[in-house]
């Protein structure tokens, strides 16, 4: 008889993604994935396909919690201020060193996207949600008299799309005593902008 799997997979996942986080998809190994999953070998392949189906299920996962801090930031507060929290979040990250191994969307972004079709569709679907939730914000706040009704509603959401980016990015080389300044001065032209 079997023996029954007994482990959480939201767990064992969030294990794994770490460990893609920290070395890349390339770099890790079918026995690190082990080590840090607590699980065995034949285990990871029953429960989760081979090691590309795994990172799937781990960006997945990572796309969905982003989800859910996504929509934490918006209550009934101004849209500006709503999204000056969130990039003062992003800038709390990459200062406090919590993220100085980058954002794992966008590793994944650089690593695999540009010859992983799947990745890719994950990527470009959650950049595609993320742009039309802001878009769909933009447009409240300059019905409500927030923003300046003229502009162009999804092009403010890329923007700020792209300003959430390039913060992710910039956290993979802060460190410098200037880095609190240049990532505020990002900031600060991203509200202007809006």
């Amino acid at each position: 008889m079997a023996r029954k799997k007994e482990f959480d997979q939201k767990i064992v996942i969030a294990r794994a993604m770490q460990v893609f986080w920290d070395k890349g998809y390339k770099m890790t190994s079918i026995q690190d994935l082990v080590h840090a999953m607590g699980i065995g070998r034949g285990s990871i392949y029953d429960s989760f396909g081979d090691k590309h189906n795994l990172y799937l299920l781990a960006l997945e996962q990572y796309l969905n919690t982003a989800k859910e801090r996504h929509y934490g930031f918006f209550g009934k507060m101004p849209f500006k201020e709503s999204i000056k929290n969130l990039l003062s979040f992003k800038i709390a990250l990459v200062l406090e060193k919590q993220q100085d191994i980058g954002c794992f969307v966008v590793n994944s972004t650089i690593e695999l996207a540009p010859h992983d079709k799947e990745v890719a569709k994950y990527i470009s679907d959650f950049y595609d949600w993320r742009e039309n939730d802001l878009a769909k914000r933009v447009k409240e706040a300059q019905k409500n008299g927030e923003l300046d009704k003229s502009k162009d509603s999804l092009a403010i959401a890329r923007s700020i799309n792209n300003t959430i980016l390039g913060l992710k990015v910039m956290s993979r080389s802060a460190g410098s005593e200037r880095s609190n300044e240049v990532l505020e001065d990002v900031v600060n032209m991203c509200l202007a902008s809006i």
